[in-house]
């Protein structure tokens, strides 16, 4: 189990909640999709868009930020369906994490220190472990 400071906690919910990361997550996987063009191989459908799949990443990763200590139980079902039925190769939820460190970086500007650039890393690494546990 993570330890998490309150000033960890606080960062992490004053950013989520003073953010759109809905634009955050767009950005961040179209970054990913042009920086690491294979990842693009999981979105097979037409109607497919970074917009669309990026609100689907922002809702699970809104529920790490509500459930910071009990991320893994929360994140059970998605870690199946990535790794059993989509077949998602785990080191692109890596590739993702840091696209989105990326943009919260060029959104905050000076106030992205290398502290909390830190706690970022640190709740993507629990975030990245616990979607990562039902693989083989």
């Amino acid at each position: 189990m993570v330890h998490w400071t309150q000033e960890e906690r606080d960062e992490i919910a004053k950013t989520w909640h003073g953010t759109d990361m809905q634009t955050v997550g767009t950005k961040a996987l179209e970054r990913m999709f042009t920086v690491f063009p294979w990842t693009t191989r999981y979105f097979h459908k037409a109607d497919f868009t970074a917009a669309g799949h990026a609100k689907i990443v922002v809702g699970a990763l809104g529920v790490a930020v509500k459930h910071l200590d009990d991320a893994p139980s929360h994140f059970k079902e998605l870690s199946k369906k990535h790794a059993d039925e989509l077949h998602v190769d785990p080191g692109s939820f890596h590739l993702l994490t840091d696209c989105i460190i990326v943009e919260l970086a060029h959104l905050k500007k000076d106030c992205f220190t290398p502290h909390i650039h830190g706690i970022w890393d640190k709740f993507f690494d629990v975030v990245v472990d616990a979607i990562s546990k039902q693989y083989h």
